[in-house]
């Protein structure tokens, strides 16, 4: 029997009819559950990243993602703060492109990518599998027409023709 069902809890349990077969499937499930939400933390996280102020390139993502990249002020800046939400709304849509999203909401000119890319606000790019940028807006765009850009794209026709 588990720590957490032992001496005054099993009272408890009692106590609210609640046997104590009960009470360790009530613990099983509930680690699960806590098991489940780590894991989608995890995939959360490999989605949305960080852009490192001293990162130089994207070297580690050609051929293997389509890197979105933001830039904001802040995480408080209203225009990142709305891409983010449309964002997280399809992560399953964002894996199936593989998409992995870099934020930078650093004051502005502190990274390299901002100050060669002369960002001073809000702005979104999508870089393609190859590396080269394939749209850039300086207001938040909606999964549809991120998904367009990017489903029209030779590569990704040949990735979905090919599943």
């Amino acid at each position: 029997m588990c720590c957490q069902c032992s001496g005054q809890q099993d009272r408890f349990a009692e106590s609210i009819g609640m046997r104590k077969s009960t009470c360790s499937v009530s613990v099983v499930a509930s680690a699960l559950i806590a098991l489940f939400a780590c894991q989608a933390d995890s995939e959360t996280r490999k989605l949305f990243r960080s852009l490192q102020l001293c990162q130089e390139t994207l070297d580690e993502y050609i051929w293997t993602n389509r890197p979105v990249l933001l830039f904001a002020p802040s995480e408080r800046d209203e225009a990142y703060r709305l891409q983010m939400d449309t964002l997280t709304t399809d992560k399953s849509g964002l894996v199936e492109r593989d998409i992995v999203v870099l934020s930078d909401v650093s004051a502005p000119g502190r990274s390299q990518f901002r100050e060669a890319l002369q960002i001073d606000g809000f702005e979104i790019f999508l870089i393609g599998i190859d590396g080269g940028v394939k749209l850039r807006s300086k207001t938040p765009i909606s999964v549809e027409e991120l998904y367009a850009v990017i489903d029209a794209m030779p590569m990704r026709r040949r990735e979905m023709r090919d599943g």
